[in-house]
């Protein structure tokens, strides 16, 4: 192990362990060059196949670009010792959770809690198995599922995927592997896996989280069934009275001892959950609150919400003349549109295995013929095209939107029987609106990146880099001298911010402030708020948005400005870290129903170190 305070690879300084087992351990460090929290993980394998699947976990992770996978962002050697350097992820494992839960007596988690991170889990199966090789990951459980802050899930340790074509588990050690009651008997005997593989341990997951008993190994259900035997998986619904049998049904689909019974892609499960999700109305997926306390380096608040009443947090930040920039803005091309990246849809799925339920006759329908008239194999015929045309009718529901599949269900609402007129059901999916970074001002040779998510050193100087998916206009307010708030970026930008307009284009980097400006984080300020407005149109409303930045907002002004956030964050949008070419950065993301010409409203709140 790893003392803390080691300076490792002369970059990361190892803060403290996380965990440790027979093959290996992680630590939380700094990352010495950009100053952010990460997550190293050590092997402790000698054995040559053992060390190479290690090395195969990092090249697997290396590529992936995913919210709910960590981002590997160094692998190196020292020595007989190996190293995996990767995203930090604040949080519990479930199994932690689960623990917690039933040791208050609360016991197992709520189904809507638990479909909603199937459903982000499923979707990032769902672009694992869409690479070029599949990736399968063969170790899906509760350990390996890590619950952020933000209720969203992270699926970690890839130490067993398979992502070759000649990956399978007889020829490695390390690919080997598996934990019993969530391996499916092909992996347990090692004749194979594939995508059906992960389906099994997902619905054993989701079995453990819905019952909180640990779920029968695939081999004594087996063993049991060949004897005449009742299958010793005992019914979901049988320990869990609140869970739907329609959900039920669907989770003993994923875990058939028969890899053929399954389902054969995620897609397909995480649609069969949805419309399990329709029959059971009562059931929602509205993401719930986080189990665990707040994380001890997740000190900064980036919130979707922030009350315009700050208190008395000082003068939080002033423009401070700096080194010009190189790189300026390209004034020939600022009313220039530039098409966004076309998107590539690399992945297929077949319609014919596509689940969807049957259809009602409508009241205009003519009337069948006497089945007695028909032979039954015309029916039978008939039927096979009626359930292939409903299914491609479903398949063509799913929509494309930035790197990623995401399985998006036009208004998938349902009513209850019991309340035809109350609520509809509506499972919310999210896309990225816009992606953001801070630049803190150059040290000795270079710039750093960060997210915000850390806090910045008192005197700092930083400023904003904004890329939106379309092209519109940037309005910026934050609370300026004397704890008043004042307008930073209008349709009239301050000459001081360096910059002419407040037009963005979609796909480039636009830069606040500029020109060699910085903001600066003042010494009696221990926050410094910023609210950021996006609009494809100029806003004529609220009025001062018109005039020249650094415009002190009247007490009528603000109450103005409370009303037109009001309307625009009804649905707020949610601040996600990501890494973009394995660099800091934010996504904001939105509603995937949300109108093109939707007015987005966030807030980015900084804290002092």
């Amino acid at each position: 192990m790893l003392a803390p305070d080691t300076m490792l690879h002369d970059r990361y300084l190892i803060l403290s362990p996380l965990g440790q087992g027979g093959m290996g351990a992680v630590y939380q460090a700094t990352d010495q060059k950009f100053g952010n929290q990460v997550a190293i993980k050590e092997t402790f394998y000698t054995d040559v196949q053992l060390r190479g699947a290690f090395s195969q976990e990092a090249k697997l992770l290396n590529r992936l670009r995913h919210a709910a996978l960590p981002v590997v962002m160094d692998y190196f050697a020292v020595g007989e010792r190996q190293f995996l350097v990767m995203q930090f992820i604040p949080g519990k494992d479930l199994e932690q959770c689960l623990h917690e839960q039933k040791a208050s007596g609360q016991g197992p988690f709520l189904t809507a809690q638990v479909l909603s991170w199937a459903d982000q889990l499923l979707d990032a199966l769902e672009y694992l198995h869409a690479q070029m090789p599949p990736i399968i990951h063969r170790d899906i459980k509760p350990q390996n599922l890590k619950l952020t802050p933000r209720g969203e899930i992270v699926l970690l340790d890839f130490g067993l995927a398979k992502g070759t074509q000649t990956g399978h588990s007889k020829s490695s050690k390390g690919i080997r592997g598996y934990t019993p009651n969530y391996a499916s008997l092909e992996q347990i005997r090692g004749t194979g896996t594939d995508a059906r593989s992960d389906i099994y341990s997902m619905g054993a997951t989701l079995y453990h989280l819905l019952t909180g008993e640990l779920p029968q190994d695939a081999l004594t259900r087996i063993a049991a069934m060949l004897l005449g035997q009742p299958d010793p998986l005992r019914p979901i619904t049988e320990l869990n009275l609140e869970v739907p049998l329609s959900v039920a049904a669907v989770i003993d689909n994923a875990v058939s001892p028969n890899p053929d019974q399954r389902f054969e892609t995620a897609a397909l499960m995480r649609q069969a959950l949805r419309n399990a999700i329709g029959n059971a109305a009562s059931v929602s997926l509205h993401r719930t609150p986080t189990l665990m306390d707040a994380p001890i380096f997740s000190t900064i608040e980036v919130s979707a919400s922030v009350a315009l009443d700050h208190g008395s947090s000082g003068s939080p930040w002033r423009l401070d003349a700096g080194p010009d920039r190189v790189d300026q803005i390209d004034q020939a091309n600022l009313s220039k549109d530039i098409p966004g990246q076309e998107i590539d849809n690399d992945s297929s799925i077949d319609a014919s295995q596509s689940e969807s339920p049957a259809l009602e006759p409508s009241a205009t329908q003519s009337t069948f013929t006497p089945v007695s008239r028909f032979h039954p194999s015309i029916l039978a015929v008939c039927a096979m095209i009626l359930v292939f045309a409903i299914a491609v009718l479903g398949i063509f529901r799913f929509q494309i939107w930035g790197n990623g599949l995401i399985a998006s269900i036009n208004k998938l609402a349902v009513s209850t029987q019991a309340n035809a007129s109350g609520p509809s059901l509506a499972i919310p999916m999210r896309v990225e609106a816009m992606r953001y970074f801070i630049e803190i001002a150059p040290g000795l040779n270079q710039s750093t990146r960060a997210t915000g998510l850390m806090p910045l050193s008192e005197g700092s100087r930083f400023k904003f880099h904004f890329k939106p998916h379309q092209s519109g206009y940037l309005y910026i307010i934050a609370l300026g001298a004397g704890d008043f708030w004042q307008t930073f970026l209008t349709n009239s930008p301050m000459p001081a911010s360096g910059v002419i307009t407040n037009r963005v284009i979609a796909g480039r980097d636009f830069l606040f402030p500029d020109g060699g400006q910085w903001f600066m984080m003042q010494p009696d300020a221990d926050t410094t708020p910023f609210t950021v407005i996006f609009s494809p149109k100029p806003l004529t409303s609220p009025s001062f948005l018109t005039n020249q930045s650094g415009h002190g907002l009247s007490q009528n002004e603000i109450q103005d400005f409370a009303e037109f956030r009001k309307i625009h964050t009804a649905q707020p949008a949610e601040l996600v870290a990501v890494a973009d070419n394995n660099q800091p950065a934010v996504t904001v993301q939105v509603s995937a129903e949300r109108p093109n010409d939707a007015i987005l409203v966030f807030d980015i709140s900084l804290k002092k170190r």
